[in-house]
């Protein structure tokens, strides 16, 4: 009697399948040997189709195909018994591959997920800082990344919240919220652009081609006088600040 072919499908996924006779019987059998040899190649054809993804495909892939043979035996055995029909070696290789393939799709649609976080699209990370409290505002925090898209444009999302306010922040009704790029010894500073009130945020400013973040990586968010028209120097009304790394 022949080893099953889905045994022979697990010792190709490396999941030890089969028992020592299993396995004895497929090394002297030509029949089952060729079985196994035809299972390696559709292996080989899935590590080369996901080599561009990642260098070793998730677990949950291999769980998946696993599970797929698994729901086969129940109807391959029946088949055999009843001889009704019999599923060719070619009719398994192609259901291997089908799900190989589905596999392979799916494992590219997690990639993407892991590569990308959530609402910044595609863009690589090129920096990130923590913003911590300043002295005026102790329950503020938040982060900072610099990301950089396919076209090399580079962009700055903050994340902030207030949390406890201090007591003269009723002096900040009509103040405006403004994004800075500092130098460590304060020999000067950018100015990336300013919001309208002085609330938790969540936003994002362009980068200029021209600005070193090696020269300028403190990033730093100021409680500005609402009478300013994006041209007022910094009011030294820290909020909070980080330094990028």
């Amino acid at each position: 009697m022949h080893t099953s072919p889905e045994v022979i499908a697990v010792m190709v996924l490396g999941d030890g399948g089969g028992t020592d006779e299993d396995r004895a019987h497929v090394e002297s059998c030509p029949e089952c040997q060729a079985e196994l040899d035809a299972y390696r190649h559709t292996y080989r054809l899935a590590q080369e189709l996901v080599a561009d993804v990642l260098q070793k495909p998730a677990d949950h892939v291999w769980h998946r195909i696993s599970h797929e043979i698994e729901m086969h035996r129940s109807a391959v055995d029946a088949h055999r018994r009843s001889s009704v029909a019999t599923t060719t070696l070619a009719q398994r290789i192609d259901e291997l591959e089908r799900a190989l393939d589905d596999d392979a799709d799916d494992l590219d649609e997690d990639w993407r997920h892991v590569s990308a976080p959530a609402g910044f699209g595609s863009a690589a990370e090129l920096a990130h800082a923590n913003l911590a409290a300043r002295p005026d505002w102790p329950g503020a925090h938040g982060t900072a990344i610099v990301e950089s898209d396919d076209e090399d444009h580079r962009t700055l999302h903050i994340s902030m919240r207030l949390g406890l306010l201090p007591a003269h922040h009723d002096a900040s009704v009509g103040a405006q919220l403004a994004a800075w790029l500092i130098a460590p010894d304060l020999s000067g500073m950018v100015r990336l652009g300013q919001l309208p009130r002085v609330e938790d945020t969540d936003t994002s400013f362009p980068l200029p081609e021209d600005v070193d973040l090696l020269r300028y990586p403190v990033v730093d968010l100021s409680r500005q006088p609402a009478e300013d028209d994006g041209s007022a120097a910094h009011s030294g009304d820290s909020i909070v600040r980080g330094v990028l790394s």
